[in-house]
């Protein structure tokens, strides 16, 4: 079975470090300390996730959560803030977060929230990949068919 990849978006060294050490024991774990660095990472490697806090230097969280649905739809996102209010929690799951979680967080919220994120996103790849080959089925079919007609 291969590992998962975890992207932790996180401008503070010790909840970054925390994510990573927590996270780590499960998957594989990359750090960036910025949006601009998330999407850095997110064009060279292959991220199965990630968790992001919304207070951060650059574009703001919310922003990048756009960004990041936008480009990489099937990429679930894991916010967790320390600055959380009723409108960022409404506005990140309004832009598509998995999930939201304030800081100080429990590690068992956090590994229970991962692995329910990152098996919807299973399941959602499982589900793209029927779709898609049920697809070239059909357009197979469809041209055989047509192929019939003409002789």
């Amino acid at each position: 079975m291969d590992t998962k990849t975890i992207l932790v978006v996180e401008d503070e060294l010790g909840p970054r470090e925390s994510l990573k050490m927590i996270l780590g024991s499960k998957y594989h774990v990359e750090v960036a300390e910025n949006g601009i660095k998330a999407f850095e990472m997110l064009s060279k490697k292959n991220i199965d996730g990630i968790t992001m806090d919304l207070r951060m230097p650059g574009p703001s969280g919310i922003e990048v959560l756009k960004q990041i649905k936008a480009k990489f739809p099937s990429i679930e996102v894991l916010v967790i803030t320390g600055y959380g209010t009723l409108r960022t929690a409404l506005d990140a799951m309004r832009y598509g977060a998995y999930n939201y979680i304030l800081k100080p967080f429990n590690i068992d919220e956090i590994v229970g929230t991962m692995e329910r994120m990152l098996l919807k996103k299973k399941k959602m790849d499982q589900m793209d990949f029927y779709v898609h080959e049920n697809k070239m089925v059909t357009e197979r079919d469809e041209v055989y068919a047509s192929s019939l007609s003409l002789v």
